[in-house]
């Protein structure tokens, strides 16, 4: 399209380029449907400024819209950060988990010199599209161009910046202003570093010490290319961020400050990887395959089966209620269609009874008893903001937040020890919609707790744990990416919370996280599954996040922004195919294998050798040596 210009408007705009066609792609609506939003794209001149800019053809205010239409773009995260698109919306208070309606129109724009990078694919159903990041980590939705263009777009951005291709992501192209091309265009032309050479070329332009040492030490190992030695982030500042509140944290977080006891390097050591192999799925665990594994008595005839079916293909819709209650351990799964009657007559009356026990405190004896007051008034709360845009919960006085109220103040009675904490309200919600029946989403709860109840430990050792082992599993599986967050303050993977607390809660839209959490729940491959999930999201983002250049506050914002966004299909097969390379791995550390359930626990077959401690021990204070020396 030919470049435009127009007579200067009231805010001094000048049209550059314009091209209609070009739709924005929002995920996971209250329908669990993608959105299109049509729009155009727009690149132009203001107060001496270059924009690129997306425009809606009808701007639709959200804060008014119809009680089921899509959530606008902003999101908050399990710790209280907001990214920086709600800005104005002010505070977001006790770290509450919750999505925001703001009273603004959906509209991108974009100062050019604060574009770091975009991303450029092409779907399936033939058009191309475009998603733009910027240089503080925030990653804008999809801009898909149906009527194409784009190409006549980016010809036009070329006239602002300049545009360089990552050798590593064929769909990754790095935006820099004009005048690095010089110095770019060299580096890269004599491959003085091979495919590191982009990185080092922005890192000698913005720190050329470092840099220099970097190159220097090339002849070593120069995946270890950042010999800056990384500084812990004053807690204070970190909870900026992450915890709203430093000395009130209400979500279960990370205390900053270092155990005396831990120890300051984890010894794992780094080796290459057998090819990561092709994982296939399957489509869902049908009602006719489920008829045909029972017995004449209801009896499950093969439990493994049914498992392995709902790992590779999850479960059908209609299917999952009754699925659900073996895989939360609702019922016995050796029980009969008799014996699980039974159970739920139990089951039944229990419930009943610890709900009258907290409906017959009387105000009096509530004004006395501090606790139960906490945890009834922090239910009160998160209830009454909980995916309130999915039809289920949607309108005033629905009955159904007022189930979800009532099971999680019985769960305080049923486990007083751990009472009610922030994102419970989260697990519940899928189970209650699948359900439909208190009783039955009560206690299918109570077997999803057991599952993660370490998560909202009071001391946060169960959190603290499974980053540790989701650290390991980073160093090993990819001793780059885990090297690139140490020397950016990100090593601790604190940017990975939310996605554990809540088992991805936040992060996939409400059809693809019932399907997650089924597949979660067979314990297969391994009970840490989940960390393995963590993995292939990591992995996805690697190339995005290193040539970026993103720092701790980049890799926060751009991680929060993938909600909602994330491929769950792509996602398992990715986490699968790492969890087969780690296992055909010959010299996976004994520490890793336990983490992905392969070592023999008590099996004394599986016991090392003297030999093979030795050895270990040896291997073990090697990798410390060069860790130490990386780290000064």
């Amino acid at each position: 399209m030919a470049e435009q210009q127009t007579d200067e408007t009231e805010d001094t705009c000048q049209l550059v380029y314009e091209q209609g066609g070009v739709f924005a792609h929002k995920n996971g609506n209250a329908r669990n449907e993608d959105v299109l939003i049509a729009g155009k794209m727009v690149v132009c001149k203001r107060d001496m400024k270059v924009f690129v800019e997306w425009q809606p053809e009808v701007q639709t205010d959200c804060s008014t819209s119809e009680p089921n239409t899509e959530l606008d773009w902003t999101q908050v995260n399990a710790v209280g950060y907001k990214s920086h698109k709600s800005d104005s919306d002010g505070p977001v208070g006790d770290g509450e988990l919750r999505m925001l309606h703001k009273n603004k129109k959906l509209h991108i724009s974009i100062d050019v010199r604060d574009l770091k990078s975009y991303k450029l694919s092409k779907k399936k159903e033939g058009w191309e599209h475009i998603t733009f990041i910027q240089r503080d980590g925030t990653t804008h939705p999809p801009l898909h161009f149906h009527s194409g263009g784009v190409n006549e777009f980016v010809e036009v951005l070329r006239q602002y910046v300049s545009i360089l291709k990552s050798r590593k992501d064929r769909r990754l192209f790095l935006v820099s202003e004009h005048e690095m091309t010089a110095l770019q265009k060299s580096f890269h032309e004599l491959q003085l570093f091979g495919e590191q050479s982009t990185d080092l070329v922005n890192k000698i332009y913005t720190d050329p010490y470092t840099a220099t040492m970097s190159g220097l030490a090339k002849v070593r190992n120069f995946l270890w290319d950042n010999l800056v030695v990384p500084e812990t982030r004053p807690r204070s500042e970190v909870a900026d961020i992450l915890l709203t509140d430093p000395d009130n944290i209400l979500v279960p977080g990370l205390m900053f400050d270092r155990d005396e006891n831990e120890p300051e390097f984890e010894l794992i050591c780094c080796t290459e990887l057998p090819p990561r192999v092709e994982v296939s799925r399957s489509e869902p665990f049908t009602a006719v395959e489920w008829e045909d594994q029972l017995d004449a008595q209801g009896r499950i005839d093969d439990w493994d089966h049914i498992k392995n079916r709902v790992f590779k293909g999850g479960i059908s819709h209609s299917l999952r209620g009754e699925v659900w209650k073996l895989l939360l351990n609702y019922y016995r799964v050796d029980s009969t269609s008799k014996e699980r009657t039974e159970t739920r007559k139990q089951k039944l009356d229990d419930y009943f009874r610890m709900k009258l026990q907290w409906k017959s405190i009387s105000a009096d004896q509530e004004s006395h008893f501090s606790v139960f007051r906490d945890y009834k008034s922090l239910i009160e709360k998160d209830t009454d903001r909980t995916d309130r845009t999915h039809p289920f919960y949607q309108g005033p006085d629905n009955a159904n937040i007022a189930m979800l109220y009532d099971v999680l103040m019985t769960y305080c009675m049923y486990n007083f020890d751990l009472g009610y904490v922030q994102g419970m309200s989260d697990l519940l919600a899928p189970i209650l919609v699948i359900l439909e029946n208190e009783v039955d989403a009560f206690w299918c709860f109570v077997g999803f707790m057991e599952k993660v109840k370490h998560n909202f430990d009071l001391d946060q050792q169960g959190m603290k744990t499974q980053l540790k082992n989701l650290s390991t599993l980073l160093h090993f599986s990819d001793n780059q990416l885990f090297t690139y967050l140490e020397s950016n303050d990100s090593g601790n993977l604190y940017f990975c919370f939310r996605w554990v607390l809540i088992i991805f809660k936040r992060e996939f839209i409400f059809a693809d996280i019932m399907r997650l959490w089924e597949v979660l729940w067979t314990d297969l491959p391994c009970e840490n599954f989940h960390l393995l999930i963590c993995l292939a999201i990591l992995d996805t983002q690697k190339h995005i996040i290193i040539e970026n250049q993103f720092g701790f506050t980049e890799i926060l914002k751009h991680i929060n922004d993938l909600s909602l966004s994330i491929d769950l299909e792509l996602t398992l097969k990715k986490a699968e195919a790492i969890f087969l390379q780690l296992k055909e791995c010959p010299d996976t550390p004994k520490k890793v294998r336990e983490v992905i359930g392969l070592e023999g626990g008590n099996n004394d077959s599986d016991a090392a050798t003297p030999e093979e401690d030795q050895n270990e021990l040896i291997h073990d204070q090697c990798h410390l040596v060069t860790t130490t020396e990386h780290r000064i």
